[in-house]
């Protein structure tokens, strides 16, 4: 009964904080890439408070993350500075990067924001549990933080990531890392972790829902942004037709729980 209670619990709700993780995988190890904050000098994952302003989570964790490093915390840039491409130099009108002083009407039309929010609505995935907190884990490239750090300091953007092991943040002293990271692996968040995104074992799908958007812009940030925040859950599969651009498939009808209409001008 315990059980049912907490599910539902967590099923749909507006969340008031979030915590995003970037991991990457290397040598059978996963490594969460951290960021040092400018206030204390200790590197955490991306986190913050819900803007009342922001229609939802997802909104809110996009804007911190441009906030504190001008757009390179976007999958798409962080991708060029994968160790694969090491000896490649970068390419600076590849990347796409925003001022991160902008209110939130002009933040919302810059490019990094954008992809942020859809790279999360497609490809992370959530942790819920009894509290108001979001959590998000999205996967990437290994990158060479050094590569990294160098040409944000280049770029006169003060973001300094490092890379760590979910041992490594557990066992810090509070001289490295921020004590409050390392105290939200409890048990369940550990075994969530352990299981899916250290071992990655397949997510079992439960249901399947359709977006058909209207009319589409150029980009759906918006509708994934909303469906993202409140209602997406851990072993939901969701995807975005811009219609009648595409369309889909009698198999992926058959596979449908829900489907929602939407239009955008």
């Amino acid at each position: 009964m315990e059980k049912d209670k907490a599910q539902s619990v967590c099923d749909f709700k507006m969340f008031k904080r979030f915590h995003y993780f970037y991991y990457s995988k290397k040598d059978n190890q996963t490594f969460f890439l951290l960021v040092k904050k400018k206030s204390t000098g200790l590197l955490s994952e991306i986190r913050g408070k819900v803007n009342d302003l922001d229609p939802g989570v997802l909104f809110s964790a996009a804007r911190k993350a441009m906030q504190i490093s001008a757009g390179f915390l976007s999958k798409s840039n962080l991708i060029q500075f994968s160790q694969t491409s090491c000896d490649i130099e970068v390419n600076r009108e590849t990347l796409n990067l925003c001022k991160p002083t902008l209110d939130i009407p002009q933040m919302m039309n810059q490019k990094p924001y954008q992809t942020f929010i859809e790279d999360t609505f497609l490809s992370s995935i959530p942790y819920q549990n009894q509290t108001d907190d979001a959590y998000y884990f999205v996967e990437f490239p290994y990158i060479d933080t050094t590569k990294l750090n160098n040409y944000c300091a280049d770029c006169k953007v003060q973001l300094e990531v490092a890379y760590k092991t979910r041992q490594e943040i557990i066992s810090d002293d509070g001289t490295t890392i921020d004590p409050k990271l390392g105290r939200l692996f409890d048990d369940d968040l550990t075994t969530f972790v352990e299981k899916y995104i250290e071992n990655g074992e397949p997510i079992p799908i439960k249901a399947h829902y359709a977006v058909l958007v209207i009319y589409t812009t150029p980009t759906n940030y918006r509708v994934m942004g909303i469906l993202g925040s409140n209602f997406k859950k851990f072993g939901e599969q969701w995807k975005v037709y811009k219609y009648p651009l595409e369309q889909p498939t009698e198999q992926e009808i058959s596979q449908w729980n829900g489907i929602i209409l939407t239009c955008f001008i």
